[in-house]
This record gives structure tokens, C-alpha cells and sequence, in this order.
């Protein structure tokens, strides 16, 4: 007898994904979608650990930004799922982080690797001499 993909019965130590995929139950909560629509990222799992310095946002979504960089706080932008970077913030932040273009500038140095060794407040401090 020939069972479909949605009746597959996995052996111990797997995990059955709803299309009948059988993945190694270590694979659930490893933060790479496995299963087809990634329900194996969805079986209340513990968010990630964040990289030193970085923020951690309220609430924890597979696939969704919860690691933040600290000029990200406050900035008028939300980058959290749930907000809470733009929450409790008195005023908008008046550091180079809130504007527009210096943000883009910081998010593409960040995206190149170079705020890990730099800091961004680093490279504030010298979009600021040069008076950007």
C-alpha cells in the first residue's frame, strides 16, 4: 500500500513537514527553512543570539529582522516586527543615524562588513567632519 505525501509517517528522530517531507528534528528551529513554507521554523522556537553591541527587538519572527545595530534605535524607521525600536523614544533621535542618507550609508558600510571592524559610531563621527 502506497501512502501519499501527507500521510508519510517519519521515523523517530525526524520531523513530518505538512507537504510529507520527513527532515532530521534537528533541523527544527535551526533558522533555515526546511519544510516547503518553513513550518519547521514555526514550532516556537528561541530567537537567534545576537552579535555583540547589537539590540534585540520585542518579539521574535523566522525570517524577519530581530538583531539590530543601536543607531537603528530610535531613528524613525521601524525595523522591528513588533516596533519596539521606535518604542518609548521621547523625540526623534537629532544623531546622523535619523538621516536619510547618512542611514543609507550606514546600512550599505554595514552590509559590506566594514561597521564590524569600523563601529558605527566611528563612522558618525567622521560623516560629521566632513560635515555630511
Amino acid at each position: 500500500m502506497m501512502l501519499s505525501g501527507r500521510d508519510t509517517i517519519c521515523p523517530s528522530g525526524m520531523f513530518r513537514c505538512p507537504e510529507g517531507k520527513c527532515i532530521p528534528s534537528l533541523w527544527v528551529c535551526n533558522y533555515q527553512r526546511d519544510c516547503e513554507k518553513g513550518e519547521d521554523e514555526f514550532q516556537s522556537c528561541p530567537p537567534p543570539e545576537c552579535e555583540a553591541g547589537q539590540l534585540t527587538c520585542g518579539q521574535y519572527v523566522f525570517n524577519k529582522t530581530y538583531c539590530i545595530p543601536p543607531h537603528y534605535r530610535c531613528d524613525m524607521q521601524v525595523d522591528c516586527v513588533d516596533g519596539t525600536d521606535e518604542a518609548d523614544c521621547t523625540r526623534p533621535s537629532r544623531g546622523l543615524a535619523a538621516r536619510p542618507a547618512i542611514r543609507a550609508v550606514l546600512k550599505l558600510f554595514e552590509a559590506l562588513g566594514t561597521l564590524v571592524s569600523w563601529g558605527p559610531y566611528d563612522l558618525e563621527k567622521t560623516l560629521f567632519s566632513y560635515n555630511i
